[in-house]
């Protein structure tokens, strides 16, 4: 049997065959440039997202994008904290959402701000909540005061959210757009009996959403909401909303005004009055690019997303290559020799099964595909019967030189043998 190798037929192992074997590869493209983490490529699509707990971040935006566009959400208000008599604070305010595309960004650097949620105040207490830091930083909601000759409080009121934005680089002056931050929810008062704007008598003021005045709260009196802040220049982009830290305030159980929500120009903080819930904080304002869109529908933490198209498309990866090697007897006689080598789109090599004076010889492979320890080679062979479909699977019991570890499965045209491997080896690797 030793002439076997001498008339197996070989393809693509000379020079030539290399060469040509080459030229039938599927076509890789050009890598992309690295990205930051925080962005995922999708075709030419790049998409980059980044949070309120990432902190202030930059992205280079490549000379050759194209189609740039961004989502930025901005900070929530907090909610007001509840009364000691269980008066409801106010909710919080929404923040801002600002779409549109952005011109004249392909090659710059854009610093990314990100505005974080406000602090809830605590509820009958001296908890005012701290303001979301930002492009422009919610305000601090007031405390609540506490009733003479007791220990009781009203509710502290929430703070403002945060602002988003993104900048050409780290001036103010260059904002390319911002979404205002939802003011601060008043916290309830401890008393009051007159219908509130939210909750049960004596409520906090809602915070107002982003560009939206606070609600005001009720009680005894009454305690206004704060202001929106207007749409503002871009020279504003690190405005604050406005705080109210609890000096001076009344001290018979006012609940605590929430915060003004950050923005382009930030928002009024809320007002407060004895027995009454605390005024909301209003919303800060935002600066929307040409033809984009604002809503007030952000309820968390503010965000920022880019989109852009780039030439450079995700690598298309490489097939991952088997081979599969051995010259064994198996079944009832029969004996395979095989030397290939490819990919799920097409390989090279030698492979041939023989039974007595019977013989098939591979003529082409149309791919080599594996599955942990198992290999199926798939292709042409010439046999007596002419040029046939043919396929072979092995399975490498990885033990050389035991009997029984490796198998063998053969069809060529519409004939199938199998067996177990009794003389030889086969590898798969």
């Amino acid at each position: 049997m030793s002439s076997f190798h001498r008339t197996t037929t070989r393809t693509g192992l000379g020079a030539a065959g290399v060469a040509a074997a080459l030229l039938l590869l599927p076509t890789v493209a050009s890598a992309a440039p690295v990205l930051p983490s925080q962005c995922t490529q999708t075709g030419t699509t790049v998409t980059c997202t980044y949070l309120a707990s990432g902190g202030q971040q930059t992205l280079a935006v490549p000379a050759g994008a194209t189609a740039v566009s961004v989502v930025v959400k901005g900070g929530a208000g907090g909610r007001g904290g509840a009364g000691g008599t269980g008066r409801a604070g106010g909710a919080g305010g929404s923040g801002g959402v600002v779409t549109g595309s952005l011109t004249g960004v392909a090659g710059v650097t854009l610093r990314i701000v990100p505005g974080p949620l406000g602090a809830n105040g605590t509820d009958s207490g001296n908890g005012g909540g701290d303001g979301g830091a930002g492009a422009g930083t919610g305000g601090g909601g007031g405390d609540g005061a506490t009733v003479v000759g007791t220990s009781d409080n009203g509710g502290a009121g929430g703070a403002g959210g945060g602002s988003s934005a993104v900048l050409r680089d780290d001036t103010a002056q260059n904002l390319v757009v911002g979404a205002g931050g939802g003011g601060g929810g008043g916290g309830g008062g401890y008393e009051g009996d007159s219908a509130p704007t939210s909750g049960p008598a004596g409520g906090g003021g809602a915070g107002g959403a982003a560009g939206t005045d606070g609600a005001p709260g009720r009680g005894q009196g009454t305690a206004p909401g704060g202001k929106a802040a207007s749409s503002g220049s871009p020279n504003g982009a690190e405005a604050p909303g406005a705080a109210l830290p609890g000096a001076g305030e009344p001290s018979y159980g006012a609940g605590g005004p929430g915060g003004g929500g950050g923005g382009v120009e930030g928002g009024g903080a809320g007002g407060f009055a004895n027995e009454t819930g605390g005024g909301g904080g209003g919303g800060g304002s935002n600066l929307v690019p040409s033809g984009g869109s604002a809503t007030t529908t952000n309820t968390g933490g503010g965000s920022v997303t880019i989109t852009y198209s780039t030439t450079s498309s995700t690598p298309t990866p490489t097939p991952t290559s088997t081979s599969v090697r051995g010259d064994v007897q198996f079944g009832s006689g029969y004996r395979a020799s095989i030397d290939v080598r490819g990919t799920a789109t097409g390989g090279s090599g030698s492979c041939a099964v023989s039974a007595g004076t019977e013989r098939a010889v591979c003529r082409s492979i149309t791919s080599v595909t594996r599955s942990g320890n198992t290999a199926t080679i798939k292709g042409t062979a010439v046999s007596r019967a002419g040029l046939v479909p043919f396929s072979t699977t092995v399975v490498d019991g990885a033990r050389p030189g035991v009997r029984g570890s490796d198998t063998v499965t053969v069809t060529v045209g519409g004939r199938t043998v199998t067996g177990t491997v009794t003389r030889g080896d086969l590898s798969v690797g």
